[in-house]
C-alpha cells in the first residue's frame, strides 16, 4: 500500500511493507522451496522482465518513451516529479531505505529489437540496444516488485542534472547517503572480475572491507572508476550522497554475425548480481 504525502509541493512515496514479503535469502519454510530453486526461478523471471521491457528503444520525448512508460512504470506504485522522473521509496527501519538505486530510462533511438538467449548470453536483434539500461531496469523492478527497501529512480534524458538543480535537498532530507548505478564498464573474463566502481573522490572514505568479503577483488581501477563518472550522469550529478558506487550488471561484448563490439548480458553474471542486489549482500555484516 503507497501512500502519498505532500511534502513541500513533493509528494513522498512511502511503502508498508508487507509481512508476507518473500525472503530471498533463505529457505522458505512453508513452501519447502530450496534457495537453488528460488534463484532458479529469480533467474528466469528477470530474464523474461528484461525481455518484456526490451520491445523497443525509449528515445527521449517520442510517444515510444511515453508508451513505455505507462506499460512498464506507472504500475509500480510511485510518482514522478515535475521533470518527469519516477520515484519510489520504499521503507523500513534499517539502512537498506538510506540506499538510492537510479537508472536513466532513455535509448538513443526508438528502434524496436528482439532480445534472444544464445547459451549463456542475452542478445538483441539489430544490435541497437543499450543493455545496461535494461538490466538495471529489470533488477530495480524485481525490487520493488518483492518490497526490497530503498529509493528507486528511473530518470528521463537530462533529469540527473535536473533533479540536482531543482530539488537538491532530496537526499539530505531523506537521509539518503548510497547510491548504486548501472553501468557497462568492466571486465568479467579475468581472474579478479571487474564489475564494481567507487567514485575516485568518494573511496578514502569507503574502505574494501565496508563490501561483501567475496567483491572485495571485483573494484575497478581508478581510471575506469573515472570513466563511469563521466559517463553515468547520475555518478557526475548527484553530489550530495556520501558513497557513489556503479555496477556493471554482466555487460559484456562479443562478436555476433562477423559484426566485433556488440553489446550483451552474460545470464550468469547477470543473475548473481541482481541476487547479491536482492539479497542486500554487497555490504559486510557487522
Amino acid at each position: 500500500m503507497f501512500l502519498g504525502i505532500l511534502v513541500n509541493n513533493y509528494y513522498e512515496v512511502e511503502c508498508i511493507m508487507k509481512t508476507n514479503m518473500v525472503n530471498l535469502g533463505t529457505t522458505d519454510l512453508g513452501s519447502g522451496m530450496s534457495v537453488i530453486h528460488k534463484n532458479l526461478l529469480i533467474a528466469e523471471y528477470l530474464e523474461n522482465k528484461l525481455m518484456s521491457i526490451s520491445k523497443y528503444g525509449r528515445e527521449y520525448n517520442s510517444p515510444k518513451e511515453q508508451l513505455w512508460i505507462r506499460e512498464n512504470l506507472e504500475n509500480l506504485g510511485g510518482i514522478f516529479d515535475s521533470y518527469g522522473n519516477y520515484h519510489v521509496w520504499i521503507k523500513n527501519d534499517d539502512s537498506f531505505s538510506s540506499i538510492c538505486y537510479c537508472i536513466n530510462i532513455n535509448s538513443k533511438t526508438s528502434n524496436k529489437y528482439l532480445v534472444k538467449e544464445e547459451g549463456y548470453y542475452l542478445v538483441a536483434y539489430p544490435n541497437v540496444w543499450q543493455p545496461e539500461q535494461d538490466a538495471g531496469i529489470a533488477i530495480m523492478t524485481y525490487m520493488i516488485e518483492n518490497n526490497i527497501p530503498g529509493y528507486y529512480l528511473f530518470f528521463r534524458k537530462g533529469g540527473e542534472k535536473w533533479l540536482s538543480e531543482n530539488m537538491e535537498q532530496l537526499f539530505v532530507d531523506k537521509d539518503i547517503y548510497f547510491c548504486f548505478n548501472f553501468c557497462d564498464i568492466g571486465n568479467f573474463e579475468v581472474k579478479n572480475k571487474q564489475y564494481i566502481f567507487i567514485d575516485p573522490e568518494q573511496s578514502i572514505y569507503f574502505p574494501k572491507h565496508r563490501l561483501n568479503f567475496s567483491i572485495r577483488n571485483c573494484i575497478g581501477t581508478k581510471e575506469q572508476s573515472i570513466l563511469v563518472r563521466n559517463k553515468v550522469d547520475s555518478m557526475r550529478y548527484l553530489r550530495s550522497m556520501a558513497m557513489q558506487l556503479a555496477i556493471n550488471p554482466g555487460i559484456v561484448t562479443r562478436t555476433i554475425e562477423n559484426e566485433n563490439n556488440n553489446k550483451c548480458i552474460n545470464t550468469y553474471e547477470f543473475t548473481k548480481i541482481a541476487i547479491m542486489l536482492l539479497n542486500q549482500k554487497f555490504f559486510a555484516d557487522y
